[in-house]
């Protein structure tokens, strides 16, 4: 099984996705005003919780998981995240940053 991560300029959402690519279970939610102020640190905290419930949900951990999947509204440039207007983030290393958490994350 695998994560997905679609991160939207004014959206995320987290899926587990099963071996044969259906979503056996999502979060969304949509991002506030409030959450972009340090949206660097709410991303990796929306992530990590969001995962963790539905880990927590479907009885699973951490290895039961293949990869952390992740898109997001910005080209990758040299390992850091390209602009993203709406999110107002420029240079944001996310896959270094969530692999301090996952180790199992890719970027798409």
């Amino acid at each position: 099984m695998k994560f997905g991560v679609d991160i939207g300029g004014n959206h995320i959402g987290v899926a587990l996705i099963s071996d044969n690519f259906t979503i056996k279970e999502k979060r969304e939610k949509d991002l506030l005003e409030l959450d972009k102020t340090n949206i660097k640190n709410r991303l990796i905290e929306i992530i990590k919780q969001y995962i963790q419930n539905i880990l927590d949900s479907q009885k699973l951990n951490i290895n039961n998981i293949e990869a952390i999947c992740i898109a997001y509204p910005a080209p990758l440039i040299n390992g850091k995240m390209g602009l993203a207007t709406n999110l107002k983030v420029y240079g944001y290393e996310l896959r270094r940053r969530s692999k301090t958490i996952f180790s199992n994350t890719y970027n798409i």
